[in-house]
């Protein structure tokens, strides 16, 4: 069973068996740091449009929670 089968299986209640499962993890895991990435690249394109850090807290549903800049800042400019 491919990882994206075992995945959709998974998601739809129905065990899937051990090594499937597993699969389907490390998938999740992939699709999870493309996700981290491509939100780090969406809020440094917000901000430099000139959005508001309070207006990415409010697109995130971060609003109002404490720490919520560290969440999604980036690493700052390596220096030269």
């Amino acid at each position: 069973m491919p990882a994206e089968r075992a995945f959709a299986a998974v998601v739809a209640d129905d065990a899937p068996g051990r090594e499937p499962a597993l699969a389907a993890l490390a998938l999740v895991a992939g699709l999870r740091a493309d996700l981290d990435a491509a939100r780090a690249r969406m809020v440094d394109a917000a901000l430099a449009a000139g959005a508001s850090r309070a207006e990415v807290d409010t697109s995130l549903g971060t609003a109002g929670q404490p720490a919520a800049e560290d969440r999604h800042q980036t690493a700052p400019p390596a220096s030269t």
